[in-house]
């Protein structure tokens, strides 16, 4: 009936549109004349579930599967209202009766992967990403799903290896680009990571993520000016992280300015940075020549801490440098009491090395 074939033409260019209601209008008019007519079930079927009305849809969906079984868009939005519902066992069932007789949608691959992932199901999820991919190796919602299936399994080389192949397609993506500067930061691999952290940075200047893992990079590189430049505006983003303060201070060490260390010490410490702030302004104190006043703090933080070996590392090392002399004593009565502290004889002796190679250099 041409009424009906303009009706549902109606409705489809009125659901491109984004006029949803007036789709429904067009299709449960047309649906009152021949309601069996599939192109018309599946039209309302569509225009609900764009209102979230799954329910409804998954009604005219399925009356259209039952009378052509293998209508690719009823089954589609069968898998789409289940998921809508969030039942993935529903979506799945109807997904993998789909791939049979259209095994070359990708799209559709991709969510039979995303709905196995998400139950937990990560060698099915990884068996039907690599399908999704064969058949479209650019297939954007693979990449990025594979990469977050192999990142939360903790493989992170191989979530760098999608993730970039990603990148390649869509480079603007702030959170993947950002993500894989946090990968390459755990793995040491500060010059990466700083390349992925500076893209996130041109699109987004204030990106609190990339700014912290770039100054963090920069002082594992070594490169402290640069990287107290970003701890300081990672400051005006987040003044309350102790770390900023805490690292904005070694790194102000390392370049000898050590007024601006202990005050950005002192400044974490009244965000809760806690004995890594003490840590610092003890180490202030001895650069200054003042090994009494670090000693006392350290040794308030032994008290307090008293099976924290950091603590006794640096004592050591103060007694080392200001008063050889205390130094047997004080090994001996602190493996007296913590004897799995291995790593003290461990250090003295490479200060001992050190000293050595020091005196070999002067001769």
């Amino acid at each position: 009936m041409e009424d009906i074939k303009n009706m549902t033409k109606k409705g489809y260019e009125l659901l491109k549109k984004g006029d949803i209601s007036g789709a429904y209008r067009e299709f449960k008019l047309a649906y009152e004349f021949e309601p069996e007519n599939t192109y018309v079930l599946v039209g309302l079927g569509e225009s609900l579930r764009k209102q979230k009305k799954f329910h409804d849809a998954l009604k005219f969906y399925s009356k259209a599967h039952e009378i052509e079984p293998q209508n690719r868009f009823a089954m589609l939005g069968i898998g789409d209202s289940y998921r809508g519902l969030k039942e993935r066992d529903k979506a799945l069932a109807i997904w993998l009766k789909y791939v049979k007789t259209n095994p070359n949608d990708y799209s559709i691959t991709t969510r039979i992967a995303d709905a196995y992932k998400q139950v937990g199901d990560n060698a099915l999820a990884e068996e039907y990403y690599d399908k999704a991919l064969e058949i479209n190796v650019n297939n954007k919602f693979a990449l990025m799903g594979m990469g977050d299936l192999y990142y939360k399994q903790g493989k992170y080389s191989m979530a760098t290896v999608y993730w970039e192949k990603l990148l390649k397609i869509e480079p603007n993506l702030v959170n993947i680009l950002t993500m894989v500067g946090n990968i390459y930061r755990k793995k040491k691999a500060f010059e990466d990571a700083v390349r992925f952290y500076r893209r996130t940075l041109e699109l987004e200047p204030s990106n609190a993520y990339a700014t912290f893992g770039i100054a963090d990079c920069l002082r594992g590189l070594q490169q402290y000016e640069e990287a107290i430049e970003y701890y300081e505006k990672m400051k005006k983003l987040d003044s309350e992280n102790p770390k900023i303060w805490t690292r904005l201070g070694d790194c102000y060490i390392n370049v000898k300015r050590l007024k601006d260390a202990e005050k950005a010490y002192r400044t974490g410490l009244s965000v809760n940075a806690g004995k890594y702030g003490w840590y610092g302004i003890a180490k202030v104190k001895e650069l200054e020549g003042k090994p009494e006043e670090a000693l006392k703090i350290l040794k308030q933080l032994a008290e307090q801490e008293p099976e924290e070996e950091r603590s006794y590392l640096d004592i050591l090392s103060i007694l080392f440098t200001y008063y050889p002399e205390q130094v047997k004593d004080f090994i001996d009565e602190t493996l007296k009491k913590f004897p799995d502290f291995k790593n003290l004889n461990h250090a003295y002796s490479n200060m001992m090395m050190k000293q050595f190679e020091k005196n070999v250099e002067i001769i």
